[in-house]
């Protein structure tokens, strides 16, 4: 008796596999789509933050500076 291969049921749960792996890696890269774009989100919050925390440093700096006559 000579082995044929696939037979029928075996490719339909080869294609079963296939689909199920082919849905996993869907829902991660979708999943590591949003957990990155929230992070650079977060990124640009953080970064928008210092900005502002280094500008008001700079104004209280300069306040203090012309306070004590270094600055006209």
């Amino acid at each position: 008796m000579a082995i044929s291969g696939i037979d029928k049921k075996q490719q339909t749960t080869i294609n079963f596999i296939l689909v199920g792996v082919g849905l996993v890696t869907a829902i991660i890269g979708i999943m590591a789509y949003r957990d990155n774009k929230k992070h650079q989100e977060l990124q640009q919050d953080l970064f928008a933050i210092d900005k502002e925390m280094k500008l008001l440093k700079l104004a209280q700096t300069r306040a203090e500076a012309q306070k004590s006559g270094v600055v006209v």
